[in-house]
């Protein structure tokens, strides 16, 4: 999962080759930011998909609205927020930000998704950059939530700076501001107790 994201990140630069990552162009539109959409976009669906196994949940037709969106309160999922190095603003990208309410609301990015996808020919234009750019984040932070700082480590030029507060991660290419957790929404990982029992992971109640 984290080798896809790296080749995805290596692809978005080398579109910025040609495509200005400014804010005046975040409606730009074509069949290569429309081919890099969907594989970033597939690829958010299968890091949710991999954490609802993980959790042992169990469906045969996942849905973001049915399935996928339990993922966001234990994730914290709406306070992501990521930044791209190469973008001329301080523009952050928060792909989940529609969640923050608690309640389930379709993400604009996720829907121009699956509009280009059934239907290219009359949704063309939503295969553009602001879509790409947060299907994207929307992949940094799954990734940084299920790897922490090691995803940085793993893939991405073997960058990782953690601020005090533990809650930036910044690599070469972009930074992720994550969610804080209270010492209650915690759990400890000590290995010497854990390497000593019969089934050290607790799965999600979903």
């Amino acid at each position: 999962l984290i080798t896809t994201a790296r080749v995805i990140i290596y692809d978005l630069y080398r579109l910025f080759n040609y495509i200005e990552p400014d804010d005046n162009n975040l409606m730009t539109f074509s069949h290569r930011i429309y081919e890099l959409f969907l594989r970033a976009t597939t690829e958010v669906e299968s890091n949710m998909k991999a954490v609802l196994d993980a959790n042992l949940y169990r469906n045969r037709n996942f849905t973001m609205n049915s399935d996928y969106f339990k993922l966001s309160a234990p994730l914290k999922l709406s306070e992501y927020r990521v930044r791209f190095k190469r973008w001329s603003s301080n523009r952050e990208f928060k792909p989940f930000e529609a969640w923050n309410s608690g309640a389930y609301v379709p993400l604009p990015w996720y829907q121009a998704y699956n509009n280009v996808k059934h239907n290219r020919y009359e949704y063309f234009r939503e295969a553009n950059i602001e879509n790409l750019m947060n299907a994207i984040a929307g992949l940094l932070s799954l990734l940084y939530a299920q790897f922490g700082e090691e995803m940085s480590i793993a893939a991405f030029e073997g960058v990782a700076v953690l601020q005090e507060d533990q809650n930036k991660m910044i690599t070469d290419s972009f930074e992720i501001y994550a969610p804080s957790f209270s010492d209650e929404e915690q759990y400890d990982f000590i290995w010497d107790v854990l390497k000593e029992e019969n089934n050290p992971v607790l799965s999600y109640n979903f």
